[in-house]
């Protein structure tokens, strides 16, 4: 089994990049392990929608890099054991470290196991608006990837792609930079990812840079010691909203790119909309809204640092009333 780690921070585009790739290779074996701020599911939900019908474990509670750690070894044999499929795809949470995950993977030392040279999106859109933001963890996704995707950079002059090429090849010189839009690249382009194979690497370090990435996670190991001198970020999760008018929502979202509700880089959910179902995804500042299949119950994630629910849960039942 190939494993292939799709990393990228908040909002960069990883759903969307592995909906892609799952459907542009038809004829490859793919399963699909999510890893989930909060209680969203709403990336499940969009890689259940493409082409295909996949196999998409999730994990919501902890990080696959920390505190989830072991589940996830253990959610990772239990996938090959009973599905084994050609590649396994794994889509961490936007402030996963990329270092400490590889290294826990090759860290099982078993031959059926293949850790494939990992991807990770990089957003145009924020990336240097936000660079010093989270900025640890988007330097250390950055920096141990083999291939980096600037996604969201169609329509960027080529003076703005020599821009970005220089600062992502000076934070990692041996990756390989795709820059336009990938969906226009031919299916070999998405084959080959799957085809190069990393040198295995001694457990001590991590990926071809070299770099230190053993960490010893004894009984009082914490997500923020994995994030080191970061907070954490938050999670408020509402599963019972909705509105009557998609003004509502917009306002609502114009809200929380104003801080009104905390600083909130990233925010997405589904939810009853008059007689329909929306979907509403926001990065930064800015944000779309789209029709959606009905759902059982509604789902509205912001993530970030200092939320304050109190307010989001007023806005929505003040609009109710």
């Amino acid at each position: 089994m190939k494993v292939l780690i799709v990393s990228g921070f908040l909002g960069a585009g990883k759903t969307s990049f592995i909906r892609h790739m799952t459907d542009t290779l038809l004829d490859v074996d793919f399963v699909i392990f999510e890893n989930e701020i909060g209680e969203t599911d709403i990336d499940v939900k969009v890689l259940q929608e493409g082409e295909r019908s996949l196999n998409v474990y999730e994990m919501t509670e902890n990080c696959v890099c920390c505190t989830g750690k072991a589940d996830f070894l253990t959610n990772l044999m239990t996938i090959l054991s009973a599905l084994d499929p050609e590649v396994l795809i794994v889509e961490p949470t936007g402030a996963a470290r990329l270092s400490i995950l590889m290294a826990a993977i090759e860290g099982l030392f078993y031959d059926a196991i293949d850790l494939l040279p990992p991807i990770t999106i990089v957003d145009a859109t924020t990336f240097f608006m936000e660079k010093d933001r989270f900025s640890d963890l988007r330097l250390e996704q950055i920096r141990h990837a083999s291939v980096l995707i600037l996604s969201k950079s169609e329509h960027l002059e080529e003076s703005e792609i020599a821009r970005f090429h220089k600062a992502l090849h000076e934070l990692s010189p041996e990756a390989e930079i795709i820059t336009g839009d990938y969906t226009a690249l031919p299916d070999a382009f998405f084959r080959r990812r799957l085809e190069r194979q990393r040198k295995k690497e001694d457990p001590g370090t991590c990926g071809e840079k070299g770099e230190e990435a053993h960490h010893s996670h004894g009984p009082g190991h914490t997500h923020e010691d994995c994030h080191h001198e970061e907070n954490p970020v938050e999670t408020v999760t509402l599963t019972d909203v909705f509105v009557r008018h998609p003004l509502y929502l917009m306002r609502f979202l114009d809200l929380v790119t104003k801080g009104a509700f905390g600083r909130i880089p990233r925010a997405k959910g589904y939810l009853p909309c008059g007689g329909d179902w929306v979907r509403f995804d926001l990065v930064e500042d800015h944000w779309m809204i789209s029709g959606f299949s009905p759902q059982e119950g509604a789902n509205v994630t912001l993530i970030g640092k200092e939320l304050d629910e109190g307010a989001v849960r007023d806005y929505f039942a003040n609009i109710a009333d």
